[in-house]
This record gives structure tokens, sequence and C-alpha cells, in this order.
């Protein structure tokens, strides 16, 4: 599993070139684990049904496939924001929980911090481990 060195502030974002990463950790996609995780999450915390209606609202206002929610997600997080209003910041923290969970990884709780950030932080590890040279 990839790790942060411990001496590493939770309050600052940690240099990509000091977390290690082994290709076994490289299981899924950024994006696939991202769709699981704002499955679950949002299963886990307004059920299947509240879950369905915001992607059908996706759909029918933006035309936006729960599929490319990851390119697009400033425009997931506008519906949140519509759904679940100032409580719409938790929702994405779950969701950034449940990212790090689904990758096996531990949750780096950065302030400042919101989805997108976490995603991007992920897509950098996944891409950087990419395009390492494993041998």
């Amino acid at each position: 599993m990839p790790r942060v060195d411990e001496d590493v502030a939770t309050d600052r974002v940690p240099a990509i070139d000091r977390v290690r990463v082994s290709v076994s950790d490289i299981v899924v996609n950024p994006n696939e684990a991202l769709i699981d995780s704002i499955d679950t999450g949002l299963t886990d915390l307004v059920g299947a049904r509240t879950r369905e209606a915001i992607y059908d609202q996706l759909a029918m206002d933006i035309s936006l496939a729960k599929e490319d929610i990851p390119a697009h997600l400033e425009e997931f997080r506008a519906v949140l924001k519509l759904a679940f209003g100032p409580t719409a910041s938790q929702v994405e923290s779950f969701v950034a929980r449940r990212l790090y969970e689904t990758l096996g990884w531990k949750f780096l709780d950065m302030k400042g911090f919101g989805l997108n950030e976490h995603f991007a932080f992920v897509k950098a590890i996944f891409e950087r481990a990419k395009n390492m040279n494993f041998r």
C-alpha cells in the first residue's frame, strides 16, 4: 500500500516524490475508483433511491452520465450543492474518504482539500506510478 512518510503534516500536501507506490497497488484506474466511491458513498449516506435521483438529475439537467463524472467533477459538485445545500461539503468529504478506502490507502485529511483536490492528488499518484519504470 502506498505510504506517505510519517513526518508529513496533515495540513499540507505531501510531495508526490515522497509517496511510494508499487505495481501491485495499481489495480483500478482513478476514474473507476471515483465512480465506485460516489456510488457506495451516496448509497451509505442517503440510500440507493436518492443516489439514483441524483444521477437522474445529472442526466436530465446537464446530460451527464455517471461514467462521465470524473471528467466533469465541478458539475457533479454543483448538483450536490443543489441537493444538499451547505452539507454538500460533508458529502464530498465522505466520498473522498471512500475513494481512499476503495484504493486501500490511508485517507489524507488535508486542510483546504475538497473532492476535486483529493481526486487530483489520486490521479497524480496514478500518473506518476504509470510513468515509472517498474522492474
